[in-house]
């Protein structure tokens, strides 16, 4: 039998311990004892290729935050801390990898800038070889777009552009890889999403012919095509059936093991998991939404056999657990451990057992 760890990343200043690590089976239907790693809020994580390397943000309210690396096993969950080195921003929120695995990108969402750190040979990370700061502000949300708000970064599945996904300006800025050094990201090209949407994640389809943008601030999701060059909208879809006055708070999206589902978390006053239909042309189509059996729904993964989903629900410390039925349908959820701030989570294999 194949076994995974769970990986939750919690925010530390309520007594949270930093990352925990659970054994599970594919289906994580039961958890072993977690372990786990110090390190202030780790708010956001992304494992390397090989899961030997885990790097994640160290999201600190109120100060310059950082970003920590890590060996790792995920067969003992053992982690030892080979390097940190300042964001250069306030509440860096997302961390993600080049496809190369060369640099590390993160996105600092109060101070609206990205940070590209080289990874050097045994793991560790460098200070940032370059850091850009955004400004301006949208403005069509008075509180939330008074300004530049990155909130993360995604390559192109071809490895020759980064998407950069500003909430307070409602645009995804498109750079070039370069493969320099000392320049990684080179030439720079604005995307304008819809006003007031708030961009906060952007996901390419397994296929790599279609990316989807989920909106925070208004619960959309928009269908770019990706014709090598560039993002070309086609669709805006929404996370409700229809019209609702109710406050969105759009959050994590992942694609279904098919690659006909999507599914998102809606917080505000919604606390839902939503599901859409993804045709052959790459079109959405709103299918069913369920409570996630907790407030705040930040983050969630996908199980391994995909028959499953866990839920972290930030505001009432709990990760839930539901099936994701054949039909398309949902089944009970159900509370599969309690911890404070939980704010990330990802499953990842760890070995075999008999």
């Amino acid at each position: 039998m194949s076994t995974h760890v769970l990986l939750a990343g919690t925010y530390t200043s309520r007594g949270s311990g930093g990352i925990y690590c659970y054994t599970a089976r594919a289906d994580a239907g039961q958890l072993a004892e977690p372990v786990v790693i110090e390190a202030d809020d780790p708010s956001f994580m992304v494992l390397d290729h090989a899961a030997r390397f885990l790097y994640c943000v160290n999201e600190t309210p109120g100060r310059i935050g950082q970003v920590s690396a890590f060996s790792f096993s995920p067969a003992s969950c053992e982690a030892t801390l080979l390097s940190r080195v300042s964001a250069g921003g306030e509440d860096p929120c997302h961390i993600t990898l080049t496809p190369d695995e060369r640099f590390v990108l993160v996105s600092c969402y109060s101070s609206g800038s990205l940070a590209v750190f080289p990874r050097l040979d045994d793991g560790s990370l460098g200070e940032a070889v370059q850091q850009i700061a955004f400004d301006g502000g949208s403005r069509v949300h008075a509180t939330r777009q008074e300004k530049a708000h990155l909130h993360s970064c995604t390559c192109s599945p071809d490895g020759r552009f980064v998407f950069a996904c500003d909430l307070g300006n409602d645009r995804i800025y498109q750079f070039a890889l370069t493969g320099d050094d000392n320049e990684p990201l080179g030439e720079r090209q604005d995307i304008i999403a819809p006003p007031g949407s708030g961009p906060r994640h952007l996901k390419f389809h397994p296929e790599g012919h279609w990316a989807y943008l989920v909106g925070e601030l208004d619960g959309s999701i928009v269908g770019y095509r990706h014709d090598g060059t560039t993002l070309v909208q086609y669709q805006v879809a929404s996370l409700t059936s229809t019209n609702d006055d109710r406050e969105h708070g759009a959050g994590e999206l992942q694609f279904g093991h098919d690659g006909r589902s999507l599914y998102v978390t809606n917080r505000g006053q919604f606390d839902e998991l939503v599901a859409l239909d993804i045709d052959q042309e790459g079109i959405l189509t709103w299918r069913g939404s369920t409570s996630t059996g907790g407030q705040l729904p930040r983050h969630f993964t996908v199980t391994p056999d995909g028959g499953h989903v866990l839920i972290g629900n930030q505001q009432s410390g709990d990760v839930t657990r539901m099936a994701l039925l054949p039909d398309g349908g949902f089944g009970e959820v159900e509370t599969l451990l309690n911890l404070d701030d939980v704010a990330f989570l990802h499953l990842v294999a760890a070995g075999s057992t008999s």
